[in-house]
């Protein structure tokens, strides 16, 4: 199935006083404009962030309030796209920094997202010494042991961004799960560092699953 998506909210807030405490401020009521978009299909990963480009956001009037009069972008993709566990949807936003406060009926809006997308995957796994902090490879990665103290035992792992799926330790034959996790991404790499508890053995088994056919695809919005 393509990739389609549709805007299902509109967010308008006028502009409010510099000083109003925060806490009575509306909630939701940051940028002048939000517009939440859906986005349908299959075998979605990822939304790419920084990846939305707006031909135009027209009024009613015909007004585009995607730029500012010197041409530049008045509008900016929001924080963190979610994307739902089986690959089927994914949510998306866009903030607009012009006040429409009581003239956001019938916008016309035109732009695209790149959206990640991936159906094969693999798990592979390892065995480290909790001691040897040597890098080594499995897969698409590299790993290694970050830290190993009495409280914690980090897993780093360095790859290709948003090609990871998930990590799993396994200490004397039991499984144990992430605590936490602490990520580095750049536009060619993601380097995320897992914390376990702390294992009982000097030999741990690590699993790691990945995504083998990462795709960026544009998906195309609006009229």
């Amino acid at each position: 199935m393509p990739l389609q998506a549709r805007s299902v909210r509109i967010v308008s807030c006028d502009r409010l006083p510099n000083d109003l405490n925060f806490e009575f401020q509306p909630v939701e009521c940051g940028p002048d404009l939000q517009i939440d978009y859906l986005i349908e299909g299959g075998n979605i990963i990822a939304i790419k962030e920084d990846s939305l480009v707006l031909d135009f956001i027209k009024t009613e009037e015909g007004s585009d309030i995607s730029k500012y009069p010197n041409g530049r972008p008045a509008y900016r993709q929001g924080s963190f796209p979610e994307v739902s566990e089986d690959g089927r949807h994914g949510v998306f936003s866009i903030e607009v920094n012009q006040n429409q406060w009581g003239n956001v009926d019938n916008l016309s809006i035109k732009g695209k997202i790149t959206v990640i997308t991936a159906s094969k995957s693999e798990e592979k796994e390892i065995e480290l010494s909790v001691n040897d902090q040597q890098e080594q490879k499995i897969g698409l990665f590299s790993i290694s042991i970050d830290s190993s103290e009495d409280s914690v035992i980090g897993i780093k792992l360095t790859g290709l961004p948003d090609s990871l799926i998930e990590v799993k330790l396994v200490d004397a034959g039991k499984e144990l799960e992430s605590e936490s996790y602490v990520s580095t991404f750049t536009s060619t790499y993601a380097e995320t560092t897992f914390f376990f508890p702390p294992p009982k053995s000097n030999e741990v088994l690590v699993k790691v699953s990945y995504w083998l056919d990462l795709q960026e695809q544009e998906v195309i919005f609006g009229e």
